[in-house]
This record gives structure tokens, C-alpha cells and sequence, in this order.
């Protein structure tokens, strides 16, 4: 199948890579499926395209490879909603918003996009007050090698903050390819900003 995209023009897609959102997101309650697509780089940035709607499309990163001790609690109503036992069952996203410099781009660590094994998902609001909805990329550069990788992100977030992102999504990056909060980090919005939660 065809689709139209915010970043990629006309892709193809498996209708198995679908994910269903039955409540939405935050703000796009009326938007129910997506596409998890890769932007090219280092493999923790990623796009969560709307099928309703070319041109809405989310900017995602794998929180794991920000902070490795990221571990969300999903409530037992939302864990029930997904048909899973436990948050670590869970694979998780979270919106991006891209601002120059990158260094003040902002991800909402409070609110993470959460989906299962069989590609349901919802947006959570975490009880955890450790976590917020605007931590700066810049908070997490602590050492050499954190630094090294904020500049291949920093890079990535360059080309969506312009808009001028040409690589094309080869493959859609089904849900288990995300990282859940058992799992160690490897692979892994909108400028709406307030409607991100």
C-alpha cells in the first residue's frame, strides 16, 4: 500500500506495520493510526506518521539512549488498555520537539507514546514527577561519548528542523524494534508543542 508523508514523500507500507492508537494522541484524539518510520542516521530518531493525515507527523526518539535507567510505570488501567502484565512488557517513544540550537531541542520524558507487541499504543501521562515534559537535549551530554552522540542527533534533528530530510523510510520499523524498559538500548512532534501533553 501507498501513503503520502510530512518527511518521506510517497512511501510503501505493510498494512502489518500499521500501529493503532484507539484514543489517539494528545490533542489528535481523531488520529487512531501510524507509521513508525526511521529517519536515516543513528537510529534514535524517528518519525510517527499519521495515515489520516499527510501532513501530521511526530518527531520520536528512543528515550533508552538519553538516559538507560528510563523506567516509565504504566498504571494498571493502561496496562490492561494494552494487554500486557507489566510497563517493562512495553516498548516506548518519546516526542521530540526540534529547536535551534539543538541543544535546547526538548523531549517530553512525562508523557511517552507506548505500545505493545501487537502494535496498540497510547500516550501516557507517567505519575513519576521525575520526570517532565520539556527536558533540554543538553542535559543529558555528561561525558566524551554522550557528546559524540548528541552530535550525530543533533545532526539528524538539523536536517527535520529544516525540513530538508532526504532519506526515504526502506522499511517500517515495526513496534518490537523499540525499546522497552528491560531491554538494553541498541536501535532504537509537532512543534504543537503544548498539545504534546
Amino acid at each position: 500500500m501507498k501513503t503520502n508523508t510530512k518527511y518521506f514523500g510517497t512511501i510503501d507500507y505493510e498494512p502489518g506495520n500499521v500501529l493503532h492508537f484507539p484514543k489517539g494522541l494528545f490533542g489528535f484524539e481523531q488520529e487512531h493510526e501510524f507509521l513508525l518510520l526511521p529517519f536515516s542516521g543513528n537510529g534514535t530518531l524517528f518519525c510517527l506518521q499519521s495515515l489520516a493525515t499527510p501532513q501530521l507527523a511526530f518527531v520520536m526518539m528512543d528515550p533508552f539512549s538519553l538516559t538507560p535507567d528510563y523506567a516509565p510505570v504504566l498504571q494498571p488501567d493502561e496496562l490492561h488498555f494494552l494487554n500486557v502484565e507489566h510497563s517493562e512488557d512495553l516498548n516506548y517513544y518519546v516526542m521530540c520537539v526540534v529547536r535551534e540550537p539543538i541543544s535546547t531541542t526538548t523531549v517530553n520524558l512525562r508523557c511517552p507514546v507506548s505500545i505493545s507487541d501487537e502494535r496498540t499504543g497510547i500516550q501516557v501521562i507517567l505519575e513519576d514527577t521525575t520526570y517532565h515534559m520539556r527536558h533540554q537535549l543538553a542535559e543529558f551530554a555528561q561525558d566524551d561519548e554522550e557528546d559524540s552522540d548528541d552530535e550525530e542527533v543533533s545532526a539528524e534533528s538539523g536536517s527535520v528542523a529544516q525540513n530538508v530530510e532526504s532519506g526515504h523510510a526502506a522499511q517500517n520499523v515495526p513496534a518490537e524494534s523499540g525499546h522497552s524498559a528491560q531491554n538494553a538500548p541498541g536501535e532504537s512532534g509537532t512543534d504543537k508543542e503544548g498539545a504534546l501533553c
